[in-house]
């Protein structure tokens, strides 16, 4: 943006000055504006002397520039008063009464754009830009792991490492160690699982953070032997206790065993959300029952926080943070090769998945509001040209240029005024629309309220507005010439000439700028409808899930819990309309993951770090069949296949082709979970994470030769109904009470439902950008139409003596059509090269669709086409329905 040393100032302050020399008497302006430019250059040839050309540097010269319009109006004898410009301000009122259908189209369409871009704002403003509510927040950091590709581990960690870098930095203060813990909370009307967390004891001190009511937990109350304590979510003391005073030190039952609450969290406390996203945040905590040492240092199942100690940096804390972790990779490389550790402030890391989206949507709402500036401007320089015996009559009486300018800058004003006062009301209503429809988007609790940061916002937002699409109107108020105040044609052919094509440019940066909207919502539109046919190798309208609680089995020996789990099994599926029933850990699109190394078992094992990752899924019988996956060879999983039988597994065909490209896997062994299973069986691939999530070879385990637990967890059922699967719902839970009435549900869904939620972030993009497409459409038609109006009624006498010399009703029609594609054609060239270059800036929000993807860059040009054609019409009737007499008589 910035010339060169000695060239002169950056841009936009040379474009300021040139905007206000207009209000310069002519005979003055080629020196003043040469002495406001010279000042600008030497101001910036002196900071680039000095090494300083920042955005400091170019916002001080900005605000220098903006001081020539003072100067400019004291040359040009404005006189600037209050009273002037409260009278000015009282006219802009009476106006818009006067004119109450045009009044109110400049309103509505102020109201939308700035309205759109203030709800944006507030999103974008409370995710990226709202520090937590902690103290020295920016010193609250995730540690999150990755492999040394970043291709794996998604963030996790393990206790035992979390535990030797906290241990061994000095630059931090602490690590907080967290990882989801699921209760089942005894109530009057029975069980309802909690989402809850399992923290090490310093989780609120590192956080900086007080308890609303009792206290949070100690040291001691950490590891083997610790007490049953647990502190609760004000929203939980709320919604379960009814906000009893009495609540710390009361007993309350999770799964079975009485838990003491000893503290409430307190009304401003926000979750740091590395758990989960939006409206996940945990509302019961409880400290890790066992030491770090008990762990295994392979099992990547924690999340992690931490504070960087005062006096510390966070590049510091990282290099040491790195340094350990490379100790650890070295005395553990069998649990840790490969592994990296990395510090983030925890609004970088909770906000950054919605960063590019928010930034693309603050794009999209700003290019809109840019639309409606251009057809405003258009709209009031309209105005301003058939005014023009107004001005210049008022210019005869002694009203100087200045005086004239300020009186139209404050109407325009007046409307700003009256659009930004109705589009914050616009804003709030969308805001709360917004976070209703996009929840799997919006990463932090937001709130739409009206605050002083949006007001400001809003303000800056109306009076930057009412000043861009006011100030060529004003200008051309300014240049009126008292010379034709009492002449027959106070338009001037000259003048007239050089606004019509001064409106006709604006009509082709108006239809450009809707071009690159409209490629951006096609394109968005295009990948989610490619993300809606994507074969996921499931049939997700017959399918329900329930997640059973483990409380129900954790008392149980494997043996005593598979005969509990096979009984459920037995009784669901004689409930009528039942067709398939299984169970398992992880559903297909619940959004949980289980990625473990694995190896082929009669090869040598690979070296540390270097093995491959595959999903393994813990499953009932039923479950494959259940869900619907075609069996490729071989055979399904069977109640046989049982702790005491030989360990069996089931791959896909994904695995197939990555571990026996060549070869018939079927009684081959593999390394899972470090026991050698025999592969009996092969199924077609599913998409277990969505549409558009990654797809990685997937292991099928028995659930009783699963290591870790077994059977004795809680697994969620999978059903395959003939019917609508949500009505069989209350048979099934009536069905799984038969066999245990203490077992408690957690989530159920229909695959469908999942489905619709893990689609919810780019529907949310597409729509909302396709939202804002359809309005610079509606724009830009009527600002084709507008200017081509306003065109037809100063040419009424061309028209008609073209139709006096022979031209017929059909032709004149033509000739404004054309006009008005013309104007189209121009701005739609120039929309679609800049959408193919801007383009790549959203290509990471693309699915299979490529950033100039042929069918949105066809279509959308037949669409303007359209509307352009539309918009023309009506002005090219009225042209063709020129009284040919009338229009040879007039002016």
């Amino acid at each position: 943006m910035a010339d060169a040393k000695g060239t002169g100032a950056p841009l936009l302050p040379r474009l300021l000055v040139a905007i206000s020399s207009w209000l310069v008497p002519k005979a003055r302006r080629g020196d003043w504006r040469r002495e406001w430019e010279g000042e600008l250059a030497g101001r910036w040839d002196e900071l680039s002397v000095r090494g300083e050309n920042g955005v400091r540097v170019r916002t001080d010269l900005a605000w220098r520039a903006l001081g020539s319009f003072i100067d400019a109006t004291q040359l040009g004898g404005g006189g600037w008063t209050m009273d002037g410009t409260v009278l000015d301000l009282r006219l802009g009122v009476r106006n818009l009464g006067r004119r109450p259908t045009f009044s109110a189209v400049v309103i509505l369409t102020l109201a939308v754009g700035i309205g759109s871009n203030a709800a944006i704002f507030a999103l974008a403003r409370d995710v990226l830009l709202r520090p937590f509510p902690y103290p020295d927040p920016d010193r609250v950091v995730a540690v999150s792991g990755y492999s040394a590709d970043r291709a794996g581990f998604f963030g996790n960690v393990s206790y035992p490492n979390t535990f030797d870098l906290g241990e061994g930095a000095t630059s931090l203060a602490g690590i907080a160690a967290l990882r989801w813990w699921e209760p089942a909370l005894a109530s009057d009307d029975g069980s309802l699982v909690l989402r809850g967390a399992t923290v090490t004891a310093n989780f609120f001190e590192i956080l900086g953070v007080e308890p609303g009511l009792g206290r949070f937990f100690r040291p001691e109350e950490e590891g083997s032997g610790r007490a049953p304590r647990v502190v609760i979510s004000r929203a939980l003391w709320a919604q379960q206790f009814g906000k009893d005073p009495g609540i710390v030190g009361r007993q309350i039952r999770l799964n079975g065993i009485g838990y003491e609450v000893i503290g409430v969290t307190s009304e401003g406390f926000e979750d740091p959300g590395v758990l989960g996203g939006p409206g996940s945040g945990p509302l019961i905590w409880r400290t890790v029952d066992s030491p770090p040492s008990e762990w295994p240092r392979s099992g990547r199942s924690w999340r992690a926080v931490g504070r960087v100690r005062a006096g510390a940096t966070l590049p510091a804390a990282q290099q040491e943070v790195s340094a350990i972790m490379a100790g650890l990779e070295e005395d553990f490389p069998e649990h840790n090769a490969g592994r990296r550790i990395e510090l983030t402030p925890i609004r970088e890391q909770v906000a950054g998945p919605a960063r590019f989206t928010l930034v693309t949507l603050l794009g999209s709402v700003g290019l809109l509001l840019m639309v409606a500036c251009a057809n405003l401007a258009n709209l009031f320089l309209g105005r301003a040209v058939d005014r023009q015996r107004e001005y210049a009559v008022q210019r005869a009486l002694g009203a100087s240029g200045w005086r004239l300018a300020r009186k139209s800058l404050a109407e325009t004003a007046v409307f700003a005024a009256f659009g930004g006062g109705l589009g914050l009301g616009f804003a709030l209503g969308l805001g709360r629309l917004l976070v209703g429809l996009g929840p799997g988007i919006l990463p932090r609790r937001i709130d739409p309220a009206l605050d002083w940061t949006l007001l400001w916002f809003s303000l800056a937002v109306t009076l930057g507005t009412g000043f861009f699409f006011g100030v060529l109107p004003a200008l051309q108020a300014a240049r009126a010439n008292p010379a034709v105040a009492g002449g027959s044609d106070a338009r001037g052919h000259t003048t007239g000439r050089r606004n019509r094509g001064l409106q006709r440019s604006l009509v082709v940066v108006e239809v450009a700028m809707t071009a690159v909207l409209v490629v951006g919502a096609g394109l968005l539109l295009r990948s989610f409808q490619g993300l809606g046919q994507v074969d996921l190798g499931l049939d997700t309208e017959q399918i329900v899930t329930l997640e059973l609680h483990g409380s129900a089995w954790w008392d149980l020996d494997q043996d005593a819990a598979a005969v509990q789990w096979h009984g459920v099994l037995e009784t669901v599926a004689s409930v009528p309309g039942v067709q398939e029933v299984g169970a398992m850990d992880y559903v297909p699109l619940g959004g949980s993951y289980s990625c473990d190394g694995v190896s082929r078992a009669d090869r040598p094992r690979p070296p540390p770090g270097e093995g491959r990752c595959a999903e393994t899924r813990s499953v009932l019988p039923g479950a494959v069949k259940a869900l619907g996956i075609p069996l490729v060879r071989g055979r399904l999983l069977e109640k046989a296949d049982s702790r005491e039988s030989p360990l069996v597994i089931v791959i896909d065909a994904a695995m197939a082709e990555a571990f026996w490209p060549d070869e018939d896997p079927i009684g081959k062994p593999l390394n899972v979970h470090t026991k050698v299973h025999e592969v009996v069986g092969i199924v077609e691939n599913i998409g277990h994470f969505g549409p558009g999530g990654i797809r990685r070879p997937t292991v099928y385990i028995p659930t009783a030769q699963e290591g870790w637990s077994g059977a004795t967890r809680g697994l969620a059922l999978v059903v395959r109904s003939a019917e609508n699967p949500s009505s069989l719902v209350p048979a099934i839970r009536a069905a799984v009470w038969e066999v245990n009435p203490s077992i408690a549900f957690g989530e159920v869904h229909t695959l469908a439902h999942l489905l619709k939620r893990n689609l919810t972030g780019p529907k949310f993009r597409s729509f909302l950008l396709a939202a804002f497409g359809l309005t610079g459409i509606l724009l830009a038609s009527l600002g084709i139409g507008g200017v081509l109006a306003h065109s037809v009624s100063r040419r009424t006498r061309e028209m008609g003596i073209r139709m006096a010399v022979g031209a017929s009703p059909g032709e004149v029609m033509g000739l404004v059509i054309r006009e008005g594609l013309t104007l189209t054609g121009v701005g739609l060239i120039l929309g679609l090269m800049g959408a193919a270059a801007l383009g790549q800036f959203v290509r990471s929000l693309l699915f299979e669709v490529s950033a100039v993807d042929p069918l949105v860059f066809l279509s959308v040009p037949v669409v303007l086409a359209l509307a352009g054609a539309v918009a023309s019409l009506a002005p090219a009737l009225k042209a063709a329905s020129v009284d040919v007499g009338v229009s040879l008589n007039s002016d």
